[in-house]
């Protein structure tokens, strides 16, 4: 009996979820997912996320990482020979509920028909999720070319969610605070919707705030803007999330692709409206120019108009 012998790969950032069966002989030994230099993973994925082809262990990580996937295997345990899936006996399933329950997996994908055998044998009942089979990245699969898995795997990109790391000159490392927010992006006419705080310093920002207990990112973009703007609004898909690291706290950003469903009332915080926030649509060159002053400011406005600026450059 052959037990994994290295743990899975993805943070709270993590939305796709890509799941081999078990590891070769090469990735045994290096300690980490597709190690044969003939497996085409590396080539798609790099490809689907249009990014430099990783080559170190590390590289892989932070491909992975800074595009929102986890990985992962279907078998904990198995007799198997060499690297065949297909001389797997007395396979013992993974507990998948260590990432489930620490990040947002929005889809889950096997990686060729061996995993989805035994995700659908072992897995999918018990988590009451199924998952999509794309083509394997085996070079086994030779049918397949590289140009083909990567026009089947490229439905990743509907979940996927990119990660930038954004560092203040103020940041003191380790951060000792960390505040998850989630932001909405909702464009109309060539207009964004801004909130803009009139009281004192004339800001500006995107609408949202900071996740609730049990909240999904979904659930709390959508809350956030009915009650700083009072628009219903519908999450559409995720955009990007910033970690933000300014003085001792990382502030993560999960800005989500909106759009407006309804009208309802905004609900402001005392804080909101000391500040006497208000709903804005700004002309996208306007917010552009708002927020390249982003060098000119104190250390913290600063790192939000960045913050800001980056967003609508990625727009």
């Amino acid at each position: 009996m052959i037990i994994h012998p290295f743990p899975p790969l993805y943070d709270e950032n993590s939305k796709v979820l890509i799941l081999g069966s078990f590891p070769s002989v090469k990735s045994r030994e290096q300690l980490f997912f597709y190690g044969h230099p003939q497996n085409r993973f590396w080539k798609v994925i790099s490809a689907v996320t249009g990014k430099r082809e990783p080559v170190t262990i590390e590289e892989k990580k932070q491909l992975l990482l800074s595009s929102g996937i986890a990985l992962w295997d279907v078998i904990a345990s198995c007799e198997i020979d060499g690297s065949s899936d297909s001389s797997i006996r007395n396979a013992v399933a993974n507990d998948l509920m260590e990432i489930l329950s620490n990040a947002e997996i929005k889809q889950i994908y096997v990686n060729g028909k061996t995993a989805e055998k035994y995700y659908n044998k072992y897995i999918r009942d018990t988590i009451g999720r199924s998952a999509v089979c794309l083509p394997s990245t085996s070079p086994a699969n030779a049918a397949w070319s590289v140009e083909k898995l990567i026009n089947e795997w490229s439905v990743i990109n509907d979940f996927i969610c990119p990660v930038i790391e954004q560092i203040s000159h103020t940041y003191t490392e380790p951060y000792a605070n960390k505040r998850i927010s989630c932001r909405a992006v909702i464009i109309e006419d060539g207009k964004i919707l801004l909130s803009h705080e009139t009281r004192h310093g004339n800001s500006y920002m995107s609408p949202g705030g900071g996740i609730e207990d049990r909240e999904t990112s979904e659930q709390c973009v959508e809350r956030e803007v009915l009650e700083e703007t009072g628009y219903i609004v519908r999450a559409i898909k995720p955009l990007i999330t910033i970690n933000e690291y300014c003085y001792d706290t990382l502030y993560v950003n999960r800005y989500f692709v909106c759009e407006i469903i309804g009208k309802g009332e905004a609900q402001l915080t005392e804080n909101e409206n000391y500040k006497k926030m208000q709903p804005e649509w700004v002309d996208k060159e306007k917010a552009t120019e708002i927020f390249s002053t982003y060098k000119t400011l104190p250390p913290d406005k600063e790192s939000l108009y960045f913050r800001e600026y980056t967003i609508l450059n990625i727009i």
